[in-house]
């Protein structure tokens, strides 16, 4: 049995998921379909890619994936299909695929370009529904070589990736995600402190101030600031039951600094 995916900025609820799914199971009734999320804030590309990198590990080979955070639809950006580690994403070409690049081998990659497999009506606004949709559930059969569904190419669009500086005692990063409890994701890796006690360090985030790291929340009382690595083995901060976004004001792109 074929898996297939979504991961949409339509937020949940959206009729255009529902509508997504009724297209694929026409193709493919026989399809397993998950919601991966649909809150990924609107038009955020590079959190597309950064939560679609943190998941796919926990999907088994031959998944696909298909991720609709598209603010160019109708415009001449092309359409993928892409065979990338165990898995095939199927989305547009807007640097989606970026931090699964960096992380997983490319194995096929293809500009969608045979109508045959899109639905004959095309929206302008809606290519998820249209094109990506039918193709990921005849993909899905598993009666068609990627190629069959376009021309192969060698490229697709990166887009920048902020990474953690280190000066004179202190590792500079950044926020880059905010989970749904309020949790703040930053682009600090554990490695980058593999050799240094946790107790010793000091995290800031604006005026705020963290002396030391918890392993677990429940390390500290409620309501009380903690940082720690979380389950992507980034470094993450939080408020003890309540959320760290809402208390601290805070945003992606945030700067966050450790001192050694």
């Amino acid at each position: 049995m074929s898996i297939i995916t979504l991961t949409t900025d339509f937020g949940e609820g959206s009729r255009f998921v529902g509508e997504m799914k009724g297209v694929i199971l026409g193709i493919n009734p026989h399809v397993t379909l998950i919601d991966l999320t649909h809150s990924i804030e609107p038009q955020s590309i590079f959190q597309a890619t950064f939560v679609l990198t943190q998941s796919v590990g926990a999907f088994p080979p031959e998944t696909i994936h298909i991720v609709v955070v598209d603010p160019g639809v109708g415009m001449d950006r092309k359409l993928l299909l892409a065979e990338i580690g165990d898995w095939t994403f199927v989305c547009p070409d807007n640097g989606i695929l970026t931090l699964l690049l960096d992380r997983y081998p490319l194995k096929t990659l293809c500009s969608l370009d045979q109508r045959r497999f899109w639905r004959s009506a095309i929206s302008n606004t809606f290519h998820g529904r249209d094109i990506l949709a039918p193709v990921a559930a005849h993909f899905s059969l598993k009666q068609f070589d990627p190629a069959e569904f376009g021309s192969r190419i060698e490229e697709c669009v990166r887009i920048p990736v902020p990474k953690p500086t280190s000066n004179d005692g202190e590792l500079r990063g950044q926020v880059i995600s905010i989970d749904s409890f309020g949790n703040l994701i930053t682009n600090i890796e554990r490695c980058q402190l593999a050799e240094r006690r946790i107790d010793a360090v000091q995290v800031r985030l604006g005026f705020h101030r963290i002396n030391g790291l918890v392993r677990t929340y429940g390390e500290r009382g409620t309501r009380q600031l903690v940082a720690y690595f979380g389950s992507s083995e980034l470094l993450e901060i939080a408020v003890v039951n309540d959320s760290a976004q809402q208390k601290l004001a805070a945003r992606v792109g945030d700067p966050v600094v450790i001192t050694l």
